[in-house]
């Protein structure tokens, strides 16, 4: 039971460390005209230069973890198939429809970051949608399905356990994206990479969902807020 303690504080030390990093390191950049907090003068080089930034945080934040601690590791290694991949992949059609359902249902819109989306996307749609869709689905994936949510899944087969292992790990997902608005869908998407990534002990599957995902959300935003 020690073990297991240690693994959720681990998992929190994980994300809460990098984002108090992070928040300062935002706090101290909106005094600088480059990062500006009107959203007018920002671009998708901007939102590129803090998620790398944020990436190294939390990158560093796993190894200095693994290296200190030696957490118990659940070592995956399993394959993926391109019919697995389909099926992933159309999946997303469900969850989106559940999380609109519910959102509808909660009376709640997702419009947090509408308008600074709407301005990046205007100044350089490719930047934006190559670091949404193609670099932060991947770092994400390696810090939360490939080793959070592998320090925290048990070695015993208790069905609770491995619940909690996949809320905390959602719940902590939906924590770093900072949009309260958009909290259920991402809590959502992260059940769901969690879950293919447990069935298929591989988190290559969960970075192509994730980066289908956001590419797609990305794309349906330029076409119909830009025109």
């Amino acid at each position: 039971m020690r073990k297991l303690w240690l693994g959720y504080l681990l998992s929190v030390s994980i994300v809460a460390i990098p984002v108090g990093i992070i928040t300062l390191f935002q706090l101290f950049l909106g005094k600088i005209s480059f990062f500006s907090d009107d959203i007018q003068k920002w671009t998708s080089f901007h939102v590129m230069g803090l998620m790398l930034f944020q990436a190294i945080i939390f990158l560093t934040m796993i190894v200095l973890v693994y290296r200190i601690f030696r957490p118990d590791f659940f070592h995956w290694n399993g394959s993926v198939s391109f019919k697995e991949i389909v099926l992933g992949i159309s999946g997303l059609i469900l969850i989106n429809i559940i999380a609109k359902l519910i959102m509808d249902l909660m009376h709640v819109e997702a419009t947090q970051f509408e308008e600074l989306n709407k301005v990046l996307l205007k100044k350089n749609s490719v930047v934006f949608i190559l670091t949404v869709a193609g670099f932060a689905p991947i770092y994400e994936e390696i810090v939360f399905r490939g080793f959070i949510l592998r320090i925290l899944w048990p070695s015993k087969n208790n069905i609770y356990l491995k619940a909690g292992a996949v809320l905390f790990t959602s719940f902590l997902f939906s924590l770093i994206h900072f949009d309260l608005d958009a909290a259920i869908p991402i809590f959502l998407l992260s059940l769901y990479l969690s879950i293919w990534t447990i069935i298929k002990k591989n988190i290559f599957l969960s970075i192509v969902i994730h980066s289908t995902q956001n590419f797609i959300a990305s794309v349906a935003f330029l076409y119909l807020n830009i025109g």
